[in-house]
């Protein structure tokens, strides 16, 4: 996984493989072996069609790391998922005063315009987002990144990545199709009702819920780790999954990109 997203960026080609690294940054891979006593299980959850999340505890990093599954190469598996997220996020809405991490799944691809217009009326906290582009010969690419140094989007890093894959097949970058927010149930609420989002990964916060302090203190976890991880969950605690938004692609329940130069 890659950690401490918010001050990197890269763009991934296929949905598979990394192909260039902007800024330096480490690639780790995902803690899911390990020994016995290195990894005490935190919460572990299955819902109908194959749908799992789980985290666990990591005594020798003091970090959390967690993960969400299901059936995403079925059209049913797909379903399945969605329609368990906006059941949850609807459930979770109607919580009072609680702080919300969530995955925002768009619609289709927001322009920057669209993108800082939609944090800006949501009063959403924003800690990674990834954006879609495209190249000539139709080949999607994914570009992971988030804010840098209190700028939304960081006009540097965004300039070095658009000029590299422009190098490359006359990439075009189409929008932002997904992130990682914090937000409010009232927000997370009126979320569900815009057009321009597709469905909200509640999952990400049933993930959250176990990370109580006496949860991590059982696990092991120092004071100071449990005080971290609570203040500074987006950053220490790392999730991973699939985009769910390839999938809507491939499933035709958002748009599939097409590059300028495909004619007619």
């Amino acid at each position: 996984m890659l950690r401490n997203l918010l001050s990197r960026w890269s763009w991934i080609i296929g949905g598979l493989t990394v192909l260039i690294l902007i800024a330096s940054f480490a690639l780790l891979e995902p803690r899911i072996g390990g020994a016995e006593e290195e990894q005490v299980l935190l919460i572990s959850k299955s819902a109908p069609e194959e749908i799992k999340y789980h985290a666990f505890f990591d005594t020798l990093t003091q970090e959390v790391y967690g993960g969400v599954t299901y059936d995403y190469f079925s059209s049913k598996g797909i379903k399945a998922y969605i329609d368990f997220n906006r059941t949850a996020s609807r459930e979770i809405a109607q919580r009072l005063n609680d702080s919300l991490s969530i995955k925002v799944v768009f619609s289709h691809p927001l322009s920057q315009a669209a993108f800082e217009q939609f944090v800006k009326t949501y009063h959403v906290e924003v800690h990674s987002y990834t954006m879609r582009a495209v190249d000539s010969n139709g080949m999607r690419i994914t570009i992971a990144g988030g804010p840098e140094d209190g700028e939304l989007v960081p006009q540097n890093l965004l300039k070095m990545v658009t000029g590299d894959i422009t190098d490359r097949n006359s990439a075009e970058i189409k929008g932002w199709i997904e992130a990682e927010i914090t937000t409010t149930p009232q927000d997370l609420d009126k979320m569900q009702h815009d057009p321009d989002v597709f469905v909200t990964e509640a999952t990400y916060t049933l993930i959250y819920d176990a990370l109580t302090p006496e949860n991590l203190e059982r696990a092991g976890a120092t004071r100071a780790a449990t005080e971290d991880i609570r203040a500074n969950r987006n950053r220490s605690v790392q999730i991973t999954g699939p985009s769910l938004y390839w999938n809507l692609e491939d499933e035709g329940l958002v748009e599939m990109p097409v590059h300028s130069q495909t004619s007619e």
